[in-house]
């Protein structure tokens, strides 16, 4: 339900929709001469208060501080710090002192558990590709981003939420799961099976159904399709996306799911808790089908 969007002078920490902006901060900002420091600058959003606008900023500060256990390794220091935050759940006035507990409690408490969270992963170097890639080496043969294409019509008036989980497989192998509903069930456990929506692939304008567990029989049409690129659908109430994207390392799985209506936005929530993990599921899942056959 969270996730950033990149823009050439932003990045946005949303929720569910660029309408609901939590965090806006600038481009980051790099020192790379002695030490490695990235400083990202709050502008505004829905968790800033209006006086803080454009005054605080979130900074990574990593520097060596001796040799490691092996040989090749070094010891580094790594430093998470945000400086000048004016929270909006600080508040102001008379509510200002409610509003510190409140904040301590709620939002700060949600910022230790994802920054220990990230530097845990940063340890072990278990770290998504970046979709910008500024400091790439430009030597380096890191297959470049290309725009991805439209799927399907063009998109109506609605929620979209965007799931992405990168993926180490081909695009061949993640898109054949993609694709092929006889394959569905390999990275989908709660789908039975389904028909009439064309053989071996999805077909543009087949309409048939799907065996879900829970729902047994579910109508669904198949809306568009980029072969190999991606394909839109509906399956009840709500229209999805399947796409794979590429990334300088590996491919991109992406699902987006669309709604419409209160009907659709109701279950548009009550099935994105699964989507994103459905999503990652498919990206292992292709990882690990095309390490045994290579």
């Amino acid at each position: 339900m969270l996730r950033i969007v990149y823009h050439p002078h932003s990045r946005t920490i949303v929720l569910l929709s660029e309408r609901l902006p939590l965090l806006r901060f600038r481009r980051p900002e790099y020192v790379t001469a002695g030490l490695g420091q990235v400083t990202w600058r709050i502008e505004k959003g829905l968790l800033v208060a209006r006086a803080g606008r454009g005054r605080g900023y979130l900074r990574l500060t990593i520097r060596q501080v001796g040799p490691g256990r092996r040989a090749e390794t070094r010891r580094v220091h790594l430093r998470a710090e945000v400086s000048n935050f004016y929270p909006f759940l600080r508040g102001s006035g008379i509510f200002a002192r409610i509003g510190v507990f409140v904040y301590t409690f709620t939002q700060l408490k949600i910022h230790e558990l994802v920054t220990r969270g990230f530097l845990r992963s940063l340890a072990r170097l278990d770290l998504p590709p970046s979709p910008v890639g500024a400091l790439r080496d430009p030597a380096d043969p890191a297959e470049p981003i290309e725009p991805a294409e439209p799927a399907g019509p063009p998109r109506r008036r609605g929620l979209s939420v965007r799931f992405e989980a990168p993926c180490e497989a081909p695009r061949e192998e993640l898109w054949s799961l993609l694709a092929r509903p006889d394959r569905w069930r390999e990275w989908a456990p709660h789908v039975r099976g389904a028909s009439g929506l064309g053989s071996p692939e999805v077909t543009e304008g087949k309409r048939g159904r799907a065996s879900l567990i829970g729902f047994e029989i579910v109508p669904a049409t198949v809306l568009g399709v980029v072969p190999g690129r991606s394909w839109t659908w509906r399956v009840g109430p709500l229209e999805l996306t399947h796409a794979v994207e590429p990334a300088p390392s590996g491919c991109l799985s992406v699902i987006e799911v669309h709604s419409r209506g209160l009907a659709g936005r109701l279950a548009a929530a009550a099935y994105a808790p699964a989507v994103w993990a459905l999503n990652r599921n498919l990206a292992r899942v292709a990882a690990r089908s095309s390490s045994a056959t290579s």
